[in-house]
């Protein structure tokens, strides 16, 4: 199903409805980014195996996070994510990861992913 210009709208309808699988529409984007990310390197950061997790559990209970629970996205290094370097797009940030989540990547982005 090529869903690349599915509205998130559609996409959280088709995901509720269980005609999609976060696990599936996950792996569709990822593909997406191997195939045509490298030139742009807009994403030079990757976690899959959490968001694969994530998607895992989300496809086996159903849980519902919040509004956008299942849909895969993107988040910019402007904001704390435990673990990862918040950069800014500045080659002299890039130690050391942060310690904790900020605010913002709270609900949507646990740091702590079970399986």
């Amino acid at each position: 199903m090529n869903t690349a210009h599915w509205s998130a709208t559609k996409l959280i309808r088709a995901l509720k409805a269980r005609k999609l699988g976060a696990l599936e529409l996950l792996d569709y984007y990822a593909a997406r980014i191997k195939k045509y990310d490298g030139v742009l390197n807009s994403l030079p950061i990757l976690d899959l195996d959490a968001a694969r997790k994530r998607a895992k559990a989300f496809d086996r209970t159903g849980a519902q996070a919040g509004p956008l629970a299942g849909l895969p996205m993107t988040v910019t290094e402007s904001f704390d994510l435990k673990g990862f370097p918040t950069t800014w797009r500045v080659a002299e940030y890039t130690n050391p990861p942060a310690k904790a989540q900020s605010l913002r990547m709270q609900p949507p982005f646990p740091a702590d992913t079970t399986e």
